[in-house]
């Protein structure tokens, strides 16, 4: 089935395999009303199927494009069913590196559709059924229409693709001789930090972080659009990593290969704001963030990372992850400012200084990341008045 567009440029060319990520279309999605009033909405399932169809024919004759589209529709339920009934994948792995082929993969997610999911017992968690798509399926919101056609065309497009090798590697501290010592680091903090005024897709970087959480996703897959699931849909791929890595320790990390390279690392959900400046807290999501870094010296993009939901302040996880990039030598940290122009120039303003300075990774560590102890001075105040800059305007 021909893809006639695609509306997320970057994940359509960056991703190995040839699936885009597609937004349906108004016209194929929306429910059609009749004399009587408006018809049942459909399965999103089917819905899904619709425009996956409808993007194939567009062009053609109306009456022949939805005699084909249902043609279609059809033949990739089939496939599905297919697919589903090729292998039999669904394992609990506990090494370090996996490599799964395309075609395992594939099986997974088919057997998804079907409702064959597994049910196992993993300690600490029992009745476990992340690969569970029902309730994505009984939903009735677009988010979910639009999850499962990343899926379907993800399953369409692959089957005709060259198999493919995909790695997950779970990325573990090393011993404590072999751990970085923030508060002691003399490294000099990279200057290779690029402020990007877009979004991270913006990025010419290989390597793209996953705002993850400890479970790697939601408690079920649902019609969600974080940035986690948003990433997911795009790669279908790492939704099998639910049935490899559980669960992430404190001191774990976890990389995706031969897709686009997916850094999987979780930030500390604080409970109170100024829980963010523990040393501990502070040394755990550093050590994260260096743990996915270190994979590569490959550059890496990345974001607001543990901000949002997650309660963590902007700069002081900017400055989190500007150490880890520094420790792990990789050869350029993009960061995705989203039109925040002030921040821009505050962050321009902090580079300068800490260069002219020639602060160490473990002065800004003493000094900035672990120091702030006032539950009402504002940390980009705080922050400014340690490097003798003005704050963000």
């Amino acid at each position: 089935m021909p893809r006639t567009h695609t509306t997320h440029p970057f994940f359509a060319s960056r991703r190995t395999g040839s699936v885009p990520y597609i937004v349906p279309s108004t016209e194929s999605a929306t429910p059609q009303s009749s004399a009587n009033g408006p018809q049942h909405q459909p399965p999103p399932h089917r819905v899904a199927l619709r425009i996956l169809a409808f993007d194939a024919h567009q062009g053609t004759a109306s009456a022949a494009a939805a005699k084909a589209a249902n043609s279609q529709s059809e033949t990739l339920l089939a496939k599905i069913t297919t697919t589903a009934a090729s292998s039999t994948p669904f394992l609990v792995y506990a090494s370090e590196s996996i490599a799964i082929s395309e075609s395992v993969i594939r099986c997974a997610i088919a057997n998804m559709f079907i409702g064959n999911t597994p049910i196992a017992t993993i300690k600490g968690k029992n009745n476990w059924e992340p690969l569970d798509l029902s309730f994505l399926l009984a939903s009735k919101e677009s988010k979910a229409v639009q999850r499962i056609q990343c899926l379907l065309a993800f399953l369409d497009a692959q089957a005709s693709s060259p198999e493919r090798t995909i790695i997950f590697e779970r990325k573990k501290l090393p011993t404590v001789s072999a751990r970085v010592n923030w508060t002691q680091s003399s490294t000099i903090p990279t200057q290779n930090v690029v402020l990007l005024p877009g979004p991270m897709e913006s990025s010419t970087a290989s390597r793209f972080v996953h705002f993850s959480n400890k479970d790697l996703i939601h408690w079920k897959i649902g019609p969600y659009a974080t940035q986690a699931d948003i990433v997911m849909s795009c790669f279908p791929e790492a939704l099998l990593v639910m049935s490899l890595l559980p669960h992430m320790a404190n001191n774990e990390a976890l990389v995706i290969k031969n897709v686009l390279d997916l850094l999987l690392m979780d930030a500390t959900q604080l409970t109170k704001k100024m829980d963010a400046f523990a040393e501990s807290i502070s040394m755990r999501d550093m050590n994260k963030a260096w743990l996915a870094f270190s994979d590569s010296v490959t550059p890496v993009v990345t974001g607001h990372w543990g901000c949002g939901r997650f309660g963590g302040n902007r700069t002081h996880k900017f400055l989190q992850q500007w150490m880890a990039a520094s420790e792990s030598g990789i050869q350029r940290l993009d960061y995705a400012m989203f039109g925040d122009k002030p921040l821009t120039l505050f962050w321009k303003r902090i580079l300068a200084a800490v260069a002219e300075k020639e602060w160490t990774v473990g002065k800004i560590v003493t000094q900035l990341l672990v120091r702030h102890k006032s539950m009402t001075a504002d940390y980009e105040e705080f922050v400014a008045r340690e490097l003798g800059i003005s704050g963000p305007s």
